[in-house]
C-alpha cells in the first residue's frame, strides 16, 4: 500500500514539476516578445508590422505602448 501512495506521489510531482517548466517557457516567450515589440515601437515601426513580425496582437501592443 505504502509503495502505490509513493508511485502516486512521485506522479503528482512530475506532472507539478512538468506544468511548472511549460509556465516558465510560455511566460519567457511572452517577456521576449514583449522585449522585440518594445523596441519596434520605440523605432517607429507600424502596428500592422508589429503585430506581423513580433507575431502579437494589439492588445499586447497598447499594453507596453501605455506602460512606456
Amino acid at each position: 500500500m505504502c509503495e502505490l501512495l509513493d508511485e502516486f506521489e512521485k506522479i503528482g510531482y512530475e506532472k507539478g514539476l512538468s506544468a511548472g517548466v511549460q509556465q516558465g517557457i510560455s511566460q519567457g516567450e511572452l517577456d521576449k516578445t514583449r522585449v522585440v515589440a518594445a523596441n519596434m515601437i520605440k523605432r517607429g515601426m507600424t502596428d500592422e508590422d508589429i503585430r506581423a513580425l513580433a507575431e502579437c496582437g494589439q492588445e499586447l501592443i497598447d499594453q507596453i505602448r501605455s506602460g512606456m
